[in-house]
């Protein structure tokens, strides 16, 4: 029998080196704030008394107090290559109060090989209360607030309360030397009183003939700024002392795991003015003596370096700021015995007077520790002219020394900043981005509040942790950069919200080495791009073209940055996991009526931002619309259908009011249906165009014309175009979902063809009939399962009859489709 040695396992646990405190959580239990969100009771009295214990999807936040629509199953798999971190999502959930639970994983088998349990970890995930703010500015807090799913805890029990809903995270590392196949495992929950196994669940976890490198050796560029200065706050510590860097370890090493490339260092006191709960201490102590000159202490600095290259992250070190927000830089004047603030402008002799000195010694030590050459000055969301300045202070300074900036595009400084990284809005030209790699630079993109999705709010849909690297991937950027690792609010463990941004903006990790859902979920992505980048060469390599092609239209699925509640992260996630594993590929809902559009008002967006005129010429039969006043949803549509030949080419043109805050300030997309499908494809002929560039004005689109061709292949029916527009500050327009400050015209198609006689659109229903929770068909068909949060449940092949007597009370909706071009859905409340 081959049984596997135990791996080096870095996952968060009991912190044992701490000293003994009293803060809420940090070693032991704790109480999860009420909420006030109006649950829906009714389903726990239709089902009956017991613990419950069932696999479920790791795309939704199950409700705490709810009966969890789902079907309960007690077996499932998972998919991952070697080297790989996998995750799976667990409920348990009854309507009595239980003893305290344990959770126990077996070894993994397959045949004679094992891999032991201590590969893998079953934890509890505790709630934390978050609300629906969204984008930057002040939190007043009053909002309704609701509980979301999201802390691993680390306490090894826990009770079950009386009608409540409790997730279990399954976390596995896969050995990297493990052999291929399937493993089978099972996972234990049990009375901790008396040791009984209450439930078992299966997992079988398939590992793929595939191995990632070390996250030190993969080529994703994470950045998440640290906050180490929460930590002596919350763990009650002196700052700096033994107790702080132990209490900072397991958090540095987890994020070290992620694959962290940058150190974030402080040269002085608070870069970013008010938006942190805890201020930014400078690690750097300079003096101004006496006699004018200037003297530095760099030993927090080096300690704070050092630290945290024995944490396995030491590829880069950033040091902000020479522009801090309000642009003030406090020392230490040895002449009156205190700290000054200097506060100046970047072009004023009082700010070189203070830089160059500074630049000069520190430059001076760097080398002296061997880290010239990986470290950066560092500047957050500066202007183009101050970074100019800036850039040529250093240069003066110390010639070639790095700089890199997190903020807006500009094409002057493309070759000047060793490390550029755009907001989500913002793009490199291909150029650009070629010469920045000849040049061996980083070229990233940051996530921060004004995204409001997708993100990594406690808030967010978890899959959008997962989308966030792909994204980045699918617009040829090397890395994610985000702004807050731990800047820990006043209570983390129990409330995410603070009193700026979204709940969850300002940390995703907590207290007590406690990991997150959506950081684990961000994990997946991280991992999933080194496997696009692997498997890219591999295909290449072998001349296997269409596999390469298949897997470069599910990575532009991600391209655009856009998803809501139509259109989920977790469609493409889950999708472009499937090719890279060799699994399945999931299922989604049937789709039988265009997806809807809301457009987000924002300083009479509605009334400034509308077409007055669209036009189609060319086609078979034209329509015109035209109008002098906005509508008062933002949304419009032409009065007639428009019919067009397979084959045929018309042309679309667009008449824009024109005022301060018009529509030339966004960017548009146009799409039409083609295949009939209901659905707006964001990959193939389905995208006609994109138009304009982020966080700028856009003058095309004022008056603008589209060519449009009618694909051959083109579905005769009536179907749609939708012409989509959203602030260019804003991620790129969907054709779903919320449009910021946007708007959206859509156009009825008929497409024929001569050889046909008439168009149809297919919705033809066989018969069926519902008894008993038994649903049966006329005839065989696919069954496809969802809940009403648009999660894939279950499917059954050419089936005739099905049995939903295992289903949980909720609502749910049956896709059909028969082979035949014949789908339609059913809905059913259980």
């Amino acid at each position: 029998m081959k049984v596997y040695k135990k791996l080096a396992f870095i996952l968060l646990g009991c912190i044992t080196t701490l000293p003994s405190i009293a803060q809420i959580g940090i070693n032991a239990d704790y109480a999860e704030i009420t909420d006030n969100y109006n649950y829906d009771l009714t389903g726990w009295d239709k089902i009956e008394d017991g613990l419950y214990a069932s696999w479920a999807s790791k795309d939704v936040h199950y409700k705490k107090k709810e009966v969890p629509a789902i079907k309960l199953k007690t077996d499932t798999v998972v998919y991952g290559w070697r080297g790989e971190r996998v995750f799976a999502e667990a409920l348990i959930f009854g309507k009595n109060k239980t003893d305290a639970l344990k959770l126990s994983l077996s070894d993994w088998k397959k045949g004679n090989v094992t891999i032991p349990a201590s590969q893998g970890q079953a934890r509890f995930v505790n709630y934390v209360l978050s609300d629906e703010k969204r984008g930057c500015g002040t939190n007043p807090k009053t909002s309704t607030t609701l509980h979301r799913p999201d802390v691993i805890d680390i306490e090894t029990t826990k009770v079950l309360y009386a009608r409540s809903t409790r997730p279990i995270w399954i976390t596995l590392e896969i050995p990297r030397d493990a052999e291929a196949g399937e493993y089978t495992a099972t996972l234990d929950i049990s009375s901790n009183k008396t040791g009984e196994i209450l439930k078992t669940l299966t997992l079988r976890i398939n590992v793929v003939d595939q191995t990632l490198p070390l996250p030190s050796e993969q080529t994703f560029h994470l950045d998440f700024w640290q906050q180490p200065y929460s930590v002596p706050r919350y763990y009650q510590v002196e700052k700096w002392s033994q107790a702080h860097f132990d209490a900072m370890r397991p958090y540095m090493e987890l994020l070290a795991r992620a694959g962290q490339r940058c150190v974030t260092a402080i040269l002085f006191y608070e870069p970013w003015g008010e938006q942190s709960n805890d201020k930014h201490d400078a690690m750097v102590k300079t003096t101004k003596n006496a006699n004018g000159t200037w003297t530095y202490d760099y030993t927090i600095f080096d300690k704070w370096v050092e630290f945290m290259d024995s944490c396995g992250i030491n590829q880069q070190i950033n040091c902000y700021s020479m522009i801090p927000w309000d642009k003030t830089f406090r020392y230490y004047d040895a002449a009156q015995g205190k700290d000054v603030d200097l506060t100046c402008e970047v072009s004023s002799t009082e700010y070189s007077d203070l830089w160059v000195p500074f630049l000069t010694s520190f430059a001076t030590h760097l080398k002296e520790k061997g880290w010239y050459d990986k470290t950066c000055i560092a500047m957050d969301e500066r202007g183009l002219s101050d970074m100019l300045k800036a850039y040529e202070i250093l240069q003066s300074a110390v010639p070639g020394m790095k700089m890199s900036l997190a903020g807006n595009h500009h094409s002057q400084l493309i070759d000047k900043l060793y490390d550029y990284c755009l907001g989500s809005s913002g793009r490199f030209t291909d150029a650009e981005l070629k010469s920045r790699r000849e040049k061996g630079y980083h070229s990233t993109v940051y996530y921060c509040c004004s995204e409001y999705a997708p993100n990594i709010f406690t808030n967010s849909p978890p899959a959008e942790g997962a989308y966030l690297p792909f994204f980045s991937l699918a617009n040829d950027f090397e890395g994610l950069l985000h702004w807050s690792f731990m800047d820990w609010v006043d209570d983390p463990l129990r409330d995410s919200r603070f009193k700026l941004f979204p709940a969850g903006d300002t940390y995703c990790i907590y207290p007590g080495g406690r990991s997150s859902v959506r950081f684990e979920r961000l994990i997946e992505g991280i991992q999933g791009t080194e496997k696009v980048r692997i498997l890219r060469k591999q295909y290449q390599d072998a001349g296997e073209t269409e596999k390469l092609q298949k897997l470069e239209d599910a990575l532009q699925l991600f391209a655009s940055g856009a998803v809501d509640s139509n259109y989920p992260a977790s469609y493409p996630v889950n999708y472009i996991q499937s090719l890279l594993n060799g699994a399945p590929e999931p299922e989604q809902e049937e789709i039988t009526d265009y997806c809807e559009v809301t457009i987000e008002e924002a300083k009479n967006s509605i009334t400034n931002r509308y077409l007055t005129k669209v036009a189609i010429t060319g086609a078979t039969i034209n329509q015109t619309y035209t109008t002098n006043a906005p509508t008062s949803d933002g949304k419009a549509e032409m009065p007639g259908i428009v019919k067009v030949k397979k084959g045929s080419t018309f042309t679309l043109e667009t008449t824009a009011t024109q005022n301060s805050d018009d529509i030339r300030y966004c960017r548009a997309a146009l799409y039409a249906d083609w295949n009939n499908d209901s659905v707006f494809n964001l990959v193939g002929n389905e995208l006609i165009e994109r138009v304009g560039s982020g966080s700028t004005a856009n003058t095309e689109l004022l008056d603008k014309t589209f060519t449009i061709t009618v694909p051959a292949e083109a579905v005769s029916a009536l179907t749609k175009m939708r012409l989509v527009y959203a602030d260019a500050w804003r991620p790129e327009p969907s054709p779903c979902g919320t449009l910021t400050k946007g708007y959206c015209f859509d156009i009825p198609l008929e497409i024929y063809d001569d050889s046909e006689t008439s168009v149809k659109r297919i919705s033809e229903v066989q018969d069926y009939s519902w008894k008993n929770g038994v649903l049966t068909l006329s005839q065989p068909a696919t069954l496809s399962v969802f809940n009403a949060s648009g999660a894939y449940i279950d499917r059954q092949y050419t089936a005739k009859t099905y049995d939903t007597s295992n289903f949980m009370p909720g609502n749910y909706i049956i896709a059909i489709n028969d082979g035949k071009s014949r789908r339609y859905s059913i809905k059913f409340v259980k």
